[in-house]
Formats: structure tokens, sequence, C-alpha cells
């Protein structure tokens, strides 16, 4: 584990602002208790200066003079020897999408990356006001991300790190959270804040596998966003725990623990057989199954999870466009009658595509190829 790169998740507020920049002190103080995702509206050349100022200040700072102002950078420093080296770690900055908050973080961005660090950020709302089915949704979409996101990275041996020290208590609150399930360790710093601790976290089980299998194919269509169906039809939604579920304008979706429960099992039912398509408009032929066999756990995930996005690509078609990483397109080689289209499976030492025609409105999967 000490050879592995790490990736370092950091919750992120308005803190460095809350130094007061000389003749900007009101402007600072307004724009810390400021909750609007755009700037005041009459302020915006004062809130640029603003900006522009404690910028300035941060891009002169040293490690220390920067730990001081902000906490999120004061823990990120202490994880790092002195002097901070290089490192192939990776800092995701997680925020609300306040102005204040977005612009603190951007600055925590640059400055980290002026030191050599890969980093990316990423706005959530309905972290600070909002209704409470708005803070639902927002919580469900944070732990499915989580999920994603995480399992690319562990896929290249990466060190999983939560780092909730600063930004909305909410998000703080719910990284606390789920930690136990996403994350190796989590990072806290001990008062006077002159010291880090990375807590390992205990591998804790999602459980309800019961549950998961009960209602799979429901709840799989539910994590898609797929519209109504005999598989999510009023009469299956009502056998499922109401506590997985949220109900908004929006129609039905997986509450946050209904996308805990998903998230927890997805991987490991995905890895285990070639699934039946999410939709009735796949046929799997015989020779595509049988392409299939002997692959391993990861590339069978990989494989029903891009069942899964041809699916709603199927499903919504005329309405959305083949996401990038899907590339629904047409055949180019007419060799591989009876296939007239095509989509991307995996890249490993090969190219992996997924070959199919149309039948009427249905597509049907003529086989798996593998070009070197």
């Amino acid at each position: 584990m000490d050879d592995d790169p790490r990736i370092v998740l950091t919750t992120c507020g308005r803190q460095l602002f809350r130094h007061p920049v000389a003749g900007l002190e009101e402007i600072g103080q307004r724009a810390t208790h400021a909750e609007g995702k755009n700037p005041e509206p009459g302020l915006e050349q004062e809130l640029d200066e603003l900006v522009a100022q404690v910028k300035k200040r941060l891009s002169h700072a040293s490690p220390d003079q920067a730990a001081r102002w902000s906490p999120e950078l004061n823990a990120i420093i202490r994880l790092y020897p002195k002097p901070m080296p290089q490192s192939y770690d990776r800092h995701i900055l997680l925020h609300s999408d306040a102005w204040i908050d977005t612009q603190a973080t951007l600055l925590i961005k640059e400055w980290l990356e002026e030191r050599g660090f890969g980093v990316e950020t990423r706005s959530f709302t309905g972290l600070r006001k909002g209704d409470p089915i708005a803070l639902q949704r927002t919580l469900a979409h944070f732990t499915r991300w989580c999920g994603d996101i995480l399992a690319r990275y562990r896929l290249h041996q990466f060190h999983v790190i939560f780092n909730p020290t600063g930004g909305s208590r909410v998000l703080v609150g719910l990284m606390q959270t789920l930690a136990p399930f996403f994350a190796d360790e989590s990072a806290h710093l001990l008062e006077p804040g002159s010291d880090i601790v990375l807590l390992p976290m205990p591998k804790v089980r999602f459980g309800g596998e019961k549950t998961f299998q009960k209602h799979f194919y429901c709840l799989r269509r539910l994590a898609l966003g797929a519209p109504p169906s005999p598989e999510n039809s009023p009469e299956k939604l009502a056998g499922i725990p109401p506590e997985l579920l949220i109900f908004d304008e929006q129609g039905v979706g997986l509450s946050f623990f209904g996308e805990l429960l998903w998230e927890g099992n997805r991987r490991s039912a995905y890895g285990d057989s070639l699934l039946n398509p999410a939709t009735d408009l796949i046929i799997l032929s015989d020779t595509f199954r049988n392409a299939t066999s002997g692959l391993e756990r990861d590339r069978l995930q990989l494989l029903n999870e891009r069942l899964d996005q041809l699916s709603i690509f199927l499903e919504q078609e005329g309405s959305t466009k083949s996401p990038a990483e899907l590339s629904f397109r047409p055949v180019e080689d007419a060799s591989l009658a009876p296939a007239t289209y095509q989509c991307h499976g995996w890249t490993d030492k090969a190219l992996w595509r997924l070959l199919g025609h149309f039948e009427g409105e249905r597509f049907v999967m003529d086989n798996l190829s593998k070009k070197e």
C-alpha cells in the first residue's frame, strides 16, 4: 500500500475568503454569507477584485502559510513530508454549487496544480439551502458518483483517502458516513490543526443481498434512469422497501439508501455472469453468448455495463446521442455481416467490439469481436 498512488477526496468550502483583505473587508464578509450560484448583482466588480486579491495572496504563500488560511490545504499538505514531494497522487475537490465555494475551490486547485498534483473539482447541488427532496436526490447522486469514480481508480491500484475537512456540513457528514464503505482511510486534523491522523476504515459489507437479488431488475432500471416498464411498474415498486425509493416531480428513483444498496452489490452481480439485457429491445444471440464465455470478472462487468448503456440508448433513440464511451455506429467492414452496427466494448491488449443488427425495432447482438 505504501507504494500505491493515492486518490484523495477533499470537501471544500469558503474559508479562504474568511481572512480579511485590506479595503475589501465588507465585501468579503458579504461574500462568505452568500449562498447563490452567481455573484451578488451589482457587486460583480468588487467580488472579482476580492477573488484576484485572495488568489494573489495564496499564489505567493508557502505551504505553512497556505495551511493557516485553508483547512482543506492544511489537511492535504500534512499528508506529505516536508518539503512537499512530486507525487502521482490524484486529488478531487468536492464543493457545493454556491459561487463563493466554487471560487475558493478553484483557488485551492490552482495552488495544488502549481506543485505538480493532478486535480479535478466536482460540484454538487442542494448542499446549502433547498427542499429535503432535492437534498435526497443529491445524496443519492453523490453515492452513485462515489461508487463509479472510485471503482475506476481501484482498477489502477489507487489507495482511497477521504478528507472531510471543509465545506458544507451536509457534504462533510455524507463523506464521514460513506467512508467505511468506499475509503481505505479517512483523514482528520487533530487540535489545534498541526497534525493529521489517518484512520483505517473497516471493510463494511453493504448487506441487503436478499433484497438486492429479489428486486434486481426493478432496481437496475431505476438506477439506469430508465422509463417505466413491466420491470419497474407500480406493482413491482410496491414490493420494494420504501426507504430505498424517492418520489418527486421527476418521478421515482433510488434514495440514498437505495443507491448504497445498489452500489454495494452491483459489481458483484455484474461480474458473476452475462445478464439478460435491461430492455426487451436487445436480443442476445447464441453466438454472442458463446463468445462471452471465459471472460474474466472485470471484463464481464464492463460488458454488462455496456449492455446497460446500449439498452437506455435504444429506448431513448431519437432523443439522445450515443454516449462517447458506447460509440454506437454503423459497421464499415462488410465481412462482419450480418452485423451492421457496432459499439465499443473495452480496450486492453486488443479492441473489443459488440456487433449486431436491427430486426425491426429490436437489436440482435450477433457477436463479441476481438481485434488485435
